[in-house]
């Protein structure tokens, strides 16, 4: 059976929590995570972001790193990185041909599969430190098998409320789950609640916990579309006049949780490595200006918090422009939230069509979104390429493409 097959067919397996599966085939593989040091990160939004951020100041500072991180944009290939550079599909093939039996004696689902393979991986290329996304919450995830270094929490809000829980308080105990006795972590930017809920985790378990808001002063110096001008200062380090190819004010926060996370980490400590480290970090799919002649964003972002970051600050860039909103979602996101958001931003939304029985049906969306908002503006589109060739007269206008990685391959086909 090539990858492909295999992998196909652990995804019908659908998510089932839990830490047995995957202890127990890592066991086999003589435990390959124990190997090389780790950073576990999980939060709601901004652990694609915050990840890359901590590989490339681990990388910049000499050390060889692997990233693991989920789901890919384009390639199954793009989860599994060592030093920016893609796992080689021989390697994957490698894996699953010698393993295949293993994986289903021991009833793997497709996400603690692939984990298994990253971890081997990383063992496979020698490095020195693993960067690892959680997928979905924290307690039960496939990655919560390290022991980690350094862990790192990012803003918690409201989603997968069917796996982690009905409120935030659920959500953020269910991600509190990475913290492990006697280490150090970094927490981003939280409200208050869930903030003291961490806070009490990491006591309980002689954790010491780090709330980067607090000890990483970021100052923003310019900004336009595309990038960032900041001074960082931290410690004893002060960084004038990096320059920042993510925007947005939640990138701030993720960039605080970064830097936070590695400050802990003792052999990181040259002021330029983390320089370099942020400079060299540019990520598709977040907050990505797509396009100039119209300008078109790009953002994976796919539940209320991360869709309202982005409305927010394209109004606070562009006050003077219109915002129209290309959007597809899957059946598990609040549509009518977002809806609610979308309403509230004066926004025009175009619905588009994504093939696959996770995603809401477009035209559903746009009866639904129609008949309830009727001072809104709603249509249909099919192909990116009407965006591309949009001529706008004297208004300003943005177009803004959210909602899912799904989007991906039909947006980088185009733009």
């Amino acid at each position: 059976m090539n990858f492909e097959s295999l992998l196909d067919k652990l995804k019908k397996k659908g998510i089932r929590p839990g830490l047995s599966r995957t202890v127990a085939t890592l066991k086999a593989l003589d435990n390959p995570q124990n190997t090389y040091k780790n950073i576990h990160v999980a939060g709601t939004n901004g652990k694609g972001t915050t990840t890359a951020l901590i590989a490339n100041i681990l990388k910049e500072s000499g050390f060889r790193t692997g990233l693991y991180t989920s789901p890919e944009l384009l390639e199954f290939n793009d989860r599994i990185k060592v030093d920016g550079q893609t796992i080689e599909t021989e390697y994957i093939e490698y894996f699953f041909g010698r393993y295949e039996d293993l994986i289903f004696k021991n009833e793997l689902t497709h996400f603690e599969a692939v984990t298994c393979l990253a971890l081997d991986y990383f063992r496979h290329q020698k490095v020195d430190y693993a960067v690892l996304e959680t997928g979905m919450g924290g307690r039960f995830d496939a990655t919560n098998v390290v022991y980690p270094q350094v862990f790192a929490i990012t803003r918690i809000g409201t989603d997968h409320q069917e796996f982690l829980g009905d409120t935030i308080l659920q959500i953020a105990r269910e991600k509190a789950g990475i913290i492990k006795a006697n280490k150090k972590g970094a927490v981003g930017k939280q409200n208050f609640e869930v903030l003291e809920l961490l806070k009490e985790v990491s006591h309980n378990r002689g954790a010491t916990l780090f709330y980067a808001p607090d000890n990483i002063n970021i100052y923003i110096k310019d900004m336009n579309g595309d990038r960032q001008l900041l001074d960082i200062q931290y410690d004893n380090i002060n960084l004038d006049r990096v320059h920042f190819n993510l925007i947005g004010d939640f990138q701030i926060d993720n960039l605080q949780t970064a830097v936070q996370t590695v400050s802990l980490i003792d052999e990181v400590n040259r002021a330029e490595d983390i320089r370099k480290g942020i400079e060299n970090t540019s990520l598709k799919g977040r907050f990505e200006l797509i396009n100039r002649d119209p300008f078109v964003y790009y953002d994976v972002g796919h539940n209320p918090q991360a869709i309202h970051s982005v409305l927010n600050n394209l109004h606070e860039i562009y006050p003077e422009h219109k915002i129209k909103v290309v959007i597809a979602l899957k059946k598990s996101k609040d549509y009518k939230k977002i809806g609610d958001l979308l309403k509230q931003s004066h926004s025009e939304i175009y619905t588009f069509p994504l093939k696959g029985e996770e995603y809401y049906d477009s035209e559903m969306l746009y009866n639904y979104w129609r008949n309830e908002y009727a001072d809104v503006k709603i249509s249909r589109i099919r192909d990116l390429k009407y965006i591309k060739n949009y001529k706008h007269g004297k208004e300003g206008i943005i177009w803004l493409i959210i909602g899912t990685h799904g989007l991906a391959s039909y947006v980088y086909e185009i733009f």
